[in-house]
């Protein structure tokens, strides 16, 4: 009988992990490798501008098989990744299940905005979450399903003017298109106030997998304002700066893991061991 290995086992694991990913549609999905290097630069980025030890200390010691951490943090990328290749095939699976259309959502509320000089707090989270089980309340429970997050990014407007703005990606089925516009509708001093398109709404028509990793991923962005030749305001998706990347990760790393995404009627299908709220 040959001796156990333990290396070839997680090796053997994790292309088992990369293929089902891939025949549900999604071939690009992070590594361990991937992992360790995001995990590694984000740990540093987090010591050179004065993270205290409480936020930092045992992420350097995560891996894909095992938490560093008392208490796991949203920030951690082997974490996120763990989540992510355990939720995305069960919800894939449901949402296949259900007849009548999907709809993948985004709602940016103003409401959900904050100066750039404020600390994070939590209870943003929860503001945007309140908002959408209200909203939801209007639709009534029977045959609805809702599996989102909430995430945020730095919008840079055309004066130069920066916020954080939070929004909520999810994906819905069991109702329809105008019930739906109509219980998620924000009104016009709002959207104008809100300075993107507060509420889309698109058919899942394919890559459902993809839609719903969308949904839940970990990562932010800058938003830049511009005027194109129409002169209509558009804008340009680039990297954070470096400043803006500490604050998002000091964000994820001081919350639960699991804490931004939400669910409406789908407990029992969630991975175990995950705080996920139920809106």
């Amino acid at each position: 009988m040959k001796p156990s290995n333990p290396g070839a086992k997680a090796t053997r694991r994790q292309r088992r992990i990369a293929r089902r990913m891939a025949a549900l549609g999604v071939p690009d999905f992070e590594t361990p490798a991937d992992c360790a290097k995001r995990q590694q630069r984000m740990v540093g980025r987090l010591r050179r501008r004065g993270a205290g030890r409480e936020t930092t200390e045992g992420l350097a010691d995560c891996s894909p098989k095992s938490c560093g951490m008392f208490e796991c943090r949203d920030g951690c990328h082997f974490a996120a990744r763990r989540f992510r290749h355990e939720m995305v095939p069960r919800a894939t699976k449901i949402f296949e299940q259900r007849e009548g259309p999907l709809w993948f959502v985004t709602v940016i509320h103003p409401d959900w905005s904050w100066p750039t000089t404020e600390p994070f707090s939590p209870d943003r989270i929860r503001q945007a979450q309140d908002w959408l089980a209200t909203r939801l309340e209007r639709l009534g429970k029977r045959n609805l399903l809702a599996i989102g997050s909430w995430e945020f990014c730095l919008n840079i407007e055309l004066d130069g003017t920066c916020t954080w703005s939070g929004h909520l990606h999810f994906i819905i089925a069991g109702v329809t298109y105008d019930a739906l516009e109509q219980a998620l509708a924000i009104s016009k001093v709002e959207a104008t106030a809100s300075g993107s398109r507060p509420l889309m709404i698109k058919p899942v028509v394919s890559r459902l997998a993809r839609t719903i990793a969308y949904c839940i991923k970990m990562n932010s962005e800058q938003r830049l304002a511009y005027r194109d030749k129409t002169g209509r305001k558009n804008r340009n998706h680039l990297p954070l700066r470096a400043p803006e990347q500490y604050y998002f990760d000091h964000a994820l790393c001081s919350i639960d893991k699991g804490a931004r995404v939400f669910w409406f009627d789908a407990w029992p299908y969630m991975p175990d061991g995950i705080r996920i709220r139920e809106v």
